[in-house]
């Protein structure tokens, strides 16, 4: 039984939805990208392990903000991405974003906006 929300694909629910979410990137600290329904954190620095820490807090600082706004943030659909040098990126052993108690999968590539 859905309590709020707009049905999927009505022509109200993207402005909706934006009016929502609009003070989201209060939440959080480091740049938050939002369009539609895609969202992206983006965090920099030259240290990995320092940016994977980073990153699992502002992940779970914004999982808290939209849990308090009713809102969910689908872990299967979230994934981490590294970029800087090849030689750097090849040197990396690992890089592990948290939320809570789940690893978000790491990956070469990501699609955002439709785009990969």
């Amino acid at each position: 039984i859905v309590s709020c929300g707009v049905p999927q694909g009505s022509i109200l629910g993207p402005l909706l939805f934006l009016c929502y979410v609009n003070d989201m990137p209060i939440s959080v600290k480091c740049k938050l990208l939002l369009y539609a329904d895609d969202s992206a954190l983006i965090v920099s620095g030259s240290d990995p392990q320092a940016i994977a820490s980073l990153l699992s807090k502002e992940l779970e600082s914004c999982r808290k903000w939209l849990m308090d706004n009713k809102l969910s943030l689908h872990l299967g659909k979230t994934e981490s991405i590294l970029f800087g040098p090849k030689k750097k990126l090849n040197k990396v052993e690992s890089f592990e974003v948290k939320c809570g108690n789940e690893t978000i999968k790491h990956v070469k590539s990501v699609k955002y906006l439709g785009l990969q």
